[in-house]
């Protein structure tokens, strides 16, 4: 079996929970299990990476200004950018004392774009971005990323119900196994409340 550390062997792991034998090489091969895991893999491991602050799929970026203008509520639009999954927040960078550490924002769209307004001049946005490079999860990550391959690819290659009302238990127990070891790193700010969390799956 491949690493499971990679897209291959993280397939391969979803695919052994389901008892499926016949593992792959590649997700081009021309098998039923390579194309219905290559039909899941992107679009399970953007919406896991978005189940919580992952440490590895962290950005921070200096926004640029939109086209559009903002809204009488609000002071500067910035374009959303590229990378960016999910926002997390603009830190308040002020060399002040303070009791605001995030500055609040609204994302919308306008003239055609996705726009981030807020009253922050020259505002960084932190973001979950589409983190690729499986050789930096954690395992408890990839781990998770499995399963919910599995819970997506249990009716197409097993046509089994119950085993799929299983997988939507355990995928979601592997997600919040991954996102507890991501928080036990977090050197400082306060865990996501559980409503929150349920709220991304």
């Amino acid at each position: 079996m491949a690493d499971p550390l990679n897209p291959v062997g993280i397939c391969n792991l979803a695919l052994n929970r389901l008892g499926v034998t016949k593992l792959i090489e590649s997700l081009t091969e021309d098998s039923s299990e390579a194309k219905t895991c290559a039909l899941h893999y992107d679009r399970v491991r953007r919406r896991a990476l978005q189940f919580a602050e992952f440490e590895f799929a962290i950005e921070r970026a200096t926004l640029t200004a939109a086209t559009a203008s903002p809204p009488d509520e609000w002071e500067y639009a910035y374009k959303w950018p590229t990378a960016a999954l999910r926002p997390l927040n603009i830190p308040n960078l002020a060399k002040i004392e303070t009791y605001v550490n995030e500055i609040p924002f609204r994302v919308e769209y306008a003239s055609g774009e996705r726009v981030i307004y807020t009253d922050q001049e020259d505002a960084t946005l932190r973001y979950i971005f589409d983190q690729t490079d499986t050789t930096v999860w954690t395992e408890e990550f990839a781990n998770a990323v499995a399963m919910f391959m599995a819970w997506r690819m249990a009716m197409p290659l097993t046509s089994n119900s119950r085993l799929t009302m299983e997988l939507a238990n355990e995928h979601r127990l592997a997600l919040y196994a991954a996102a507890a070891s991501s928080f036990s790193n977090i050197v400082t700010g306060q865990m996501p409340d559980a409503e929150s969390i349920r709220a991304r799956l």
